[in-house]
């Protein structure tokens, strides 16, 4: 988008004259002063995106540099201007004021496949260091936003920022240089060549680590004579007395259980002969008493 006095980079938009009158989002959130002639809306997934790259850039090597750039459109009412954040783009920069040709043709590229309907709003020059998002809208070039103290944040859906943001992760972020992993592994591999050195030298000395080191028996040493039994002999046999003495636990359980039983079956065995005893003593004197048949 660009005003009279305001146009973005002609390889990322077009020199366009302020959109048509556009709704304002309902769903927004005020963030700062905001009551100027000119308003920025940003959708929450750009503010979002800002912020990761603030953050990542607020402990960036010195030098470094990253070049935003701001897609979306607007347009101007009763003496107020609208602007409308609806997609941003990042690529790495040389740390100098302006575009280069990889620059330009790499966010033309980002606007075309993401952004097809959407116009350069403006752009940004993030080095390292801590830095505002309302000092990043008052800088943007090609704007004169120098008067802006704030920002509304709006809530829609976003789809084509979604898809760049994908982008972004899986190729852009991952192509960012890192220090040679290479060199970094044979730095290593260096340092624990050496640390082994060191110990075997101190092996060989009788010391590791401050400590005596045990030597080796070789198979050719014969054994002393004053040696005892292997401790794995006397760990067998203290096995076998363990073993012996949970069998002998179990037998006297199982003898005693057995006399308590046989102690049961002899109470039992007298309580039916005095039950028998004490039946035929009332049958016979049911018989006495019985009268004499005629």
């Amino acid at each position: 988008m660009c005003t009279a006095n305001a146009h973005p980079p002609v390889t990322a938009a077009g020199r366009e004259g302020i959109l048509l009158e556009r709704r304002i989002p309902e769903n927004i959130c005020r963030i700062g002063r905001t009551d100027t002639l000119q308003r920025i809306y940003a959708e929450d997934y750009v503010i979002s995106f800002l912020k990761e790259i603030l953050k990542d850039m607020e402990h960036a090597a010195a030098g470094k540099a990253m070049l935003l750039l701001f897609y979306g459109d607007g347009f101007e009412k009763d003496g107020v201007q609208y602007f409308f954040l609806d997609g941003m783009a990042v690529h790495a920069g040389t740390g100098k004021r302006g575009f280069h040709r990889e620059e330009q043709v790499y966010f033309d590229r980002i606007r075309r496949r993401f952004f097809p309907d959407k116009k350069g709003v403006g752009w940004y020059c993030l080095t390292s260091g801590r830095t505002t998002i309302p000092e990043i809208f008052r800088n943007l070039h090609e704007q004169q936003f120098s008067g802006i103290q704030g920002y509304y944040i709006y809530y829609e859906k976003n789809a084509a920022m979604e898809e760049y943001l994908l982008h972004y992760h899986q190729a852009e972020k991952a192509s960012v240089p890192f220090p040679n992993k290479d060199k970094e592994k044979k730095k290593v591999t260096k340092v624990k060549e050496s640390n082994l050195q060191n110990d075997r030298a101190k092996e060989n000395s009788g010391m590791v680590a401050g400590k005596p080191v045990k030597k080796r028996r070789r198979k050719t040493d014969k054994p002393d004579s004053g040696l005892t039994m292997p401790s794995y002999s006397v760990t067998a046999v203290r096995v076998m007395n363990a073993v012996s003495l949970c069998v002998l636990i179990i037998c006297c359980i199982i003898a005693v259980t057995t006399l308590n039983q046989y102690d049961k079956m002899k109470r039992l065995e007298q309580t039916v002969i005095c039950l028998e005893e004490s039946m035929r003593e009332q049958d016979e004197g049911v018989q006495e008493e019985l009268p004499p048949d005629r």
